[in-house]
């Protein structure tokens, strides 16, 4: 048998035998003719093949075309914001589209890795109705912020679109599209909706989550327990002994309570800066805004499960099923109460305040330290008399204080012209809730 071929592909046996089966690799993207003669049987076909560009080759031109240009776009919105939203720290966090396979070999440990890549295997070549699979897939592979590794963003719309195809998957196909970045195929998620979504997800990400683990307290403090391994539901036989997995197994509860403290004041963030920045940024862009407050608002039920399974929930209600929804509307609430000019100000002002929680996490000659003994801060973070240390409950009495005050607080704020920039050592908002709540 011969292949003739164009320059464009290489060609390869495979097997033993060497005259059956041979692997067909193109160098290059678009249409080209294949023509096979089988001249003992005096026999010969030509077909016209597809080639596609790698997953790799399309992450780097999004990088070059997309990534690049919107992220300038967004920093200049965000620092015209608040300076310290676009910090030379929060500047050189990663930001990163990478295969879910990728994703999965930079992020998790060595089981987990072996189990989510099987997940992943399986999922590829699934041709039956799977929901649990699917639904398996969804909870472990998304857009994630790593304190050590920045922004990650599984990227494969060829496994959406595969796993739409599939009879009973179609009620997935919201999530699959935002957690794999569109599904391959449909002009309902083409190159604009990929845009808008890559701005939202510089916003929430880089910026929302970025600027609680780098800028804040609290999220400081949370850092150096990532950076550590420390975090919930880590295995502690995958820590080294004796540290840190003897730390682990002793504050292992504390831990779980203070991730879950701030859960509604870190994503309520995030998400409040999508949907600030997102209409500044143009129209077209600015129309993202809505279609994800709907997402984040009413698709998602993540803060309900949490709240069946957290002893921190038990004790500290939420308000919301989405974990998005109850800080976002809060800091939207107090931008209203002022002007425009500085309302937005305000919001990250309360924000920073309900963040300033100082739980004596340190890190000192490459390991932590806690400042109190675990029983004392699961006491601490569990206290229903005091709001020092729980960031939800502390935006909670932060927002109440400023309702309540709003023209006092107003007419400081013309006093210092608070327009025209952000004067921290005098903030109205830092001296009422001082004086209120002595934060």
């Amino acid at each position: 048998m011969k292949i003739h071929y164009q320059m464009i592909v290489t060609v390869e046996p495979v097997g033993q035998s060497q005259t059956n089966h041979w692997r067909l690799t193109a160098l290059d993207e678009g249409d080209w003719k294949i023509h096979l003669e089988v001249a003992e049987l005096d026999q010969s076909i030509t077909r016209l093949i597809r080639a596609y560009p790698s997953t790799q080759k399309r992450i780097h031109e999004i990088e070059r075309n997309i990534i690049i240009p919107l992220t300038a776009e967004v920093h200049h919105q965000v620092s015209q914001l608040r300076r310290e939203l676009a910090s030379p720290v929060i500047q050189k966090i990663p930001f990163r589209l990478l295969t879910p396979e990728d994703q999965v070999r930079l992020l998790e440990p060595p089981d987990v890795r072996d189990y989510l890549l099987e997940v992943l295997r399986a999922s590829r070549k699934e041709e039956d109705t799977n929901r649990p699979l699917v639904q398996e897939l969804l909870l472990n592979i998304s857009p994630i912020y790593s304190p050590v590794h920045g922004c990650c963003i599984p990227y494969d719309p060829k496994l959406a679109d595969h796993l739409v195809a599939i009879r009973n998957h179609a009620p997935f196909e919201e999530h699959l599209a935002y957690n794999l970045m569109g599904i391959d195929g449909d002009d309902r998620y083409g190159q604009t909706w990929f845009k808008q979504n890559i701005a939202a997800l510089l916003l929430h990400e880089k910026y929302g989550h970025g600027f609680f683990f780098s800028e804040t307290t609290l999220g400081k403090q949370l850092a150096i327990l990532y950076r550590h391994g420390l975090e919930p539901g880590a295995d502690s036989k995958q820590l080294r002994s004796p540290y840190p997995r003897s730390l682990y197994s002793n504050y292992e509860s504390v831990i779980d309570l203070i991730y879950d403290s701030v859960t509604i004041v870190n994503e309520g963030f995030a998400t409040w800066l999508e949907q600030i920045i997102l209409p500044r940024l143009s129209d077209l862009i600015g129309q993202a805004a809505y279609r994800r407050r709907d997402f984040l608002f009413y698709r998602d039920s993540s803060m309900a499960d949490l709240a069946q399974e957290s002893e921190y929930f038990q004790r500290f209600k939420p308000q919301r099923v989405s974990k998005y929804r109850e800080g976002c509307e809060y800091l939207e609430l107090i931008q209203g109460y002022f002007e425009p000019d500085w309302g937005p100000k305000c919001a990250v002002q309360a924000m920073v305040k309900a963040t300033d929680v100082d739980l004596g996490i340190t890190e000192s000659g490459g390991q932590v330290q806690f400042g109190l003994q675990a029983e004392q801060l699961k006491a601490t973070l569990l206290n229903e008399q005091s709001k020092d240390a729980q960031s939800d409950e502390r935006l909670r009495a932060i927002h109440d204080v400023l309702r309540d005050h709003i023209d006092e607080i107003t007419q400081e704020q013309e006093k210092l012209q608070c327009h025209r920039s952000c004067l921290h050592s005098d903030c109205p908002i830092n001296g009422i809730i001082c004086t209120k709540l002595g934060w």
